[in-house]
């Protein structure tokens, strides 16, 4: 597809109903453990033919066993201490008003092999400070402090603390915990109702697929989304996009399947394939030198209109929000490196790619 074919330009395009949730849903800030209709005409373009894949397809089950970690790992390395953080910091005489586990490991849902990290939000209330608290658990669970954000404007600061080195690791890899301090208990409020969200529409997803595909579609979809975070934590620089930032874009993906791509034979990997020619498509350049991402918002239902920042990288938004600045409050692509991800998603297709124990890894470097 070509913008410069569209006739009227954005004005023409349309976008399909799909049983919109219009309940807005605004907040100012997204975790990096999480967590913008039919544009495309059926002209040259990178997806708009069924490419034969030309990577060796796994079965999805064989996807999760080499990308995911397995439960008793989970378990032992990252639950049970998670667990404890949680106590730690909601106990003793600096006790935090409200903590909660975020991201998979909260859902106890499948956790990517590539990391290790434990994600709490805390609310301190107005018996201590987020300093406090992360000073007392960086000593008690014998933790390294080495990255601190303030975030004012959000009224919240992020630390990042990394286990001590020579600390019992059975395989030798690095423990990170992200605690997210929010001042405003409305905020706090806000960020769990998003970490809802974001599970919420990805069931959703799941359902539409069993509808569809007809047998039970939870190892086709779980080999998805683990290939997606794959892709944005590792082939793409650091930054350029958030798991909660993949994660919306790969369900966004899944309502916009490509020409002829409906079938049951269909896995985590041919999904994963048509999400980075979406990528290519949606994120890079046409023949004009225009992109679609510069015209359009997008939600997670598969609807796009025309956008209302433009300051942003990218619009994408859970729901369809409402106007004005609650809008832009809620609009989760903003951060999004718009060229790095086109350009990883066109490399990763040009080289190809194998997967290694946790590892999504390009096989020609020559692209």
């Amino acid at each position: 597809m070509t913008l410069c074919q569209l006739n009227g330009g954005v004005d023409s395009l349309w976008a399909e109903p799909y049983g919109h949730n219009d309940k807005g849903l605004a907040y100012d800030y997204i975790s990096t453990s999480d967590v913008s209709g039919e544009v495309w005409e059926e002209t040259a373009s990178s997806s708009d033919e069924a490419t034969i894949f030309e990577e060796a397809i796994m079965s999805d089950p064989e996807v999760i066993s080499r990308m995911s970690l397995n439960s008793e790992v989970v378990r032992c390395e990252l639950l049970e201490p998670a667990v404890a953080m949680v106590k730690l910091l909601s106990e003793g005489p600096f006790a935090a008003a409200e903590v909660a586990l975020r991201g998979p490991l909260a859902r106890q849902a499948t956790i990517p092999a590539w990391t290790r990290s434990i994600d709490i939000l805390v609310f301190p209330g107005k018996e201590t400070t987020g300093d406090i608290l992360v000073l007392r658990l960086s000593n008690l669970c014998k933790l390294k402090l080495c990255h601190i954000e303030r975030l004012p404007r959000f009224d919240s600061a992020r630390f990042t603390l990394i286990s001590w080195p020579g600390l019992p690791n059975p395989q030798n890899l690095q423990l990170t915990v992200e605690i997210t301090c929010v001042d405003r208990e409305d905020q706090f409020r806000r960020l769990l109702a998003a970490e809802d969200s974001v599970h919420d529409l990805a069931a959703s997803a799941s359902g539409r697929m069993s509808q569809s595909l007809g047998a039970a579609p939870e190892a086709t979809f779980n080999a998805y989304l683990l290939l997606v975070q794959a892709f944005a934590a590792q082939v793409l620089p650091e930054g350029a996009m958030t798991r909660a930032q993949a994660i919306c874009l790969a369900l966004y993906a899944l309502r916009r399947p490509l020409p002829g791509q409906h079938s049951l034979e269909r896995r985590g990997q041919d999904l994963f394939h048509d999400f980075l020619h979406f990528c290519v498509d949606f994120f890079g350049e046409d023949c004009c030198e225009k992109r679609l991402c510069d015209l359009l918002a997008i939600d997670v239902n598969g609807s796009a209109w025309r956008r209302l920042a433009a300051d942003s990288g990218c619009e994408l938004y859970m729901y369809t929000p409402p106007e004005g600045d609650a809008a832009v409050a809620s609009n989760i692509g903003r951060t999004i490196q718009t060229e790095a991800v086109a350009q990883g998603a066109q490399e990763l297709l040009c080289a190809g790619y194998d997967l290694g124990a946790g590892q999504i890894r390009q096989t020609d470097f020559r692209c």
